[in-house]
């Protein structure tokens, strides 16, 4: 996980990155499994799992964001 200060920080460092490989454009996958690439805000991560329930499990927790006031959570 990489947090940024920002979003266009995050935003200038991802540019030149293959999100489907989350590995640099035009190098091959450096991972042992297929990464998932997760960008939420100025937020990051790559997920390492065989699971696609395991990925889709932490993809959504990481995009969901806190509760949000008056969400009677």
């Amino acid at each position: 996980m990489f947090v940024y200060p920002d979003e266009a920080a995050l935003a200038r460092d991802i540019a030149s990155i293959d999100t489907l490989t989350a590995s640099p454009r035009g190098r091959p996958n450096m991972w042992e499994t297929t990464p998932t690439f997760v960008r939420s805000a100025n937020l990051a991560a790559i997920l390492l799992t065989d699971s696609p329930v395991q990925a889709e499990r932490l993809t959504l927790a990481i995009t969901a964001g806190a509760p949000q006031p008056n969400s009677g959570r």
